[in-house]
């Protein structure tokens, strides 16, 4: 789980440096990201809502459904 786990923070990370955050600023950035994430997910709000939110975050791109997996 370790190596997944360290390849989905990368992916938030390079998320991050492509909005054009550089620098220290992009490790704060994706820790923010994920803590808005994780926020969202706690919202009394369908399921089906948060659905593109979860898919940006598991596949770390905003044309998610060209690599969301099957």
């Amino acid at each position: 789980m370790a190596p997944q786990l360290a390849a989905l923070k990368a992916k938030h990370l390079q998320y991050v440096c492509d909005a054009g955050v550089s620098g220290v600023g992009a490790a704060l950035a994706a820790g923010a990201f994920v803590c808005t994430l994780a926020r969202l997910w706690s919202l009394k709000w369908e399921n089906h809502h948060k659905e593109a939110l979860w898919r940006v975050a598991a596949n770390a791109c905003w044309a998610f459904p060209r690599h969301a997996s099957a």
